[in-house]
């Protein structure tokens, strides 16, 4: 997966895969922070809520934790045409 990151989207990618160990992690916080700030959105405009769904217990659905037996949850990101950036 990193080396198709990293040949999609350039080297800036090969920064979203720390090491856990022996294995390695993807850090999607931090791709689609840098992905959004790469479209022009400001740094101060993203928030990063820092929950992680596998560990917060019942408060998420979480198909790594509970396997097939997981609920199922989504959003729907938008900007309205009315909004402008600073």
């Amino acid at each position: 997966m990193r080396q198709a990151a990293v040949a999609a989207l350039g080297l800036a990618a090969t920064g979203w895969f720390p090491a856990l160990g022996a294995k390695s992690a993807f850090d999607l916080w931090q791709a689609n922070g840098a992905q959004l700030e790469a479209a022009g959105l400001a740094a101060s405009r993203i928030h990063r809520a820092g929950v992680c769904t596998i560990c917060g217990g019942s408060q998420y659905h979480s198909y790594r934790r509970s396997g097939n037996s997981a609920g199922r949850f989504a959003a729907i990101v938008g900007v309205p045409a009315s909004a402008t950036t600073p």
